[in-house]
């Protein structure tokens, strides 16, 4: 998937929105790269989106993923997570 070779966890401004596109598409070869992206990312915004993302395209692998982050200091990915 191309669009995922584009995404950069250093780029607050871009990265949620390719994440949501991705997520949207529902690729599964797209889970290793969102699960990459969530464990890099510090911003809350591309962290939840990942999550979102990783919940359509992991289906039941991406989920069991989410489960991890329900011990997240941050309230908002904990909520997420949920």
């Amino acid at each position: 998937m191309p669009v995922v070779a584009r995404i950069d966890p250093k780029d607050a401004d871009a990265t949620p929105w390719l994440v949501e596109a991705v997520g949207e598409t529902g690729a599964k070869d797209a889970a290793p790269a969102l699960l990459d992206v969530l464990g890099k990312s510090k911003d809350p915004v591309v962290r939840f989106e990942a999550m979102r993302a990783l919940g359509r395209c992991g289906k039941e692998e991406g989920v069991s993923k989410l489960f991890n982050l329900l011990a997240d200091p941050d309230w908002r990915i904990r909520m997420g997570a949920a």
